[in-house]
């Protein structure tokens, strides 16, 4: 079982190189990822697929501004 398994990860920022990373590696982890989007669904579509692509989870949030 992983370390953080059945665990929820909030990060600020993911869609940027450190905050992606973060995302990255806590969904390596087991945590379950809220991946949340203001601006940039695109950018947020890719670390989405990044990360389930490895077997990770992830939790979609946010809407666009206009």
């Amino acid at each position: 079982m992983s370390k953080l398994s059945g665990k929820v990860a909030v990060v600020t920022g993911a869609l940027k190189s450190i905050g992606a990373s973060i995302a990255e590696h806590l969904a390596a982890e087991g945590a379950s990822v809220v991946v949340n989007y203001a601006r940039s669904r695109s950018g947020t579509d890719v670390l989405v697929k990044r990360i389930t692509e490895k077997g990770g989870k992830t939790i979609e949030s946010g809407h666009h501004h206009e």
